[in-house]
């Protein structure tokens, strides 16, 4: 084995392990659009691959009626809830910013800023 066999494999083994990151993402999308759905709201995923391309993404994870511009995180490790609620924040235009954030067998969990939060309650 000689060392562009050794280089080889990594990229191999880095190319699988972003494909399942990138299908971990649709699930998880496709898993909170169904969530918004049954509590009756219009969703669907808006499929925005753009960031995996090195380019702004331009449009949030979800497109929805609700009044937030969501960013869903399928993620099994420590999280960055700043660094997450800013991607969202880019992709928000009108909309609140908004992540949706869920770990295997747990429930979703919203992250927004309390701001926000409030301004809503407010509203009610």
């Amino acid at each position: 084995m000689n060392n562009q066999d050794v280089v080889d494999n990594n990229d191999e083994e880095l190319f699988k392990k972003r494909i399942n990151v990138r299908k971990k993402g649709k699930v998880g999308e496709l898993e909170f659009v169904s969530l918004l759905v049954e509590k009756g709201y219009e969703a669907r995923r808006s499929g925005n691959q753009a960031g995996d391309r090195g380019q702004a993404a331009i449009f949030p994870d979800i497109i929805d009626n609700s009044p937030f511009a969501w960013e869903v995180k399928r993620v099994e490790g420590g999280i960055n809830p700043y660094k997450m609620i800013e991607q969202s924040e880019k992709n928000a235009g009108d909309k609140i910013p908004a992540v949706a954030y869920r770990k295997n067998g747990k429930r979703w969990l919203a992250v927004v800023y309390v701001e926000n939060l409030l301004e809503l309650i407010k509203e009610q």
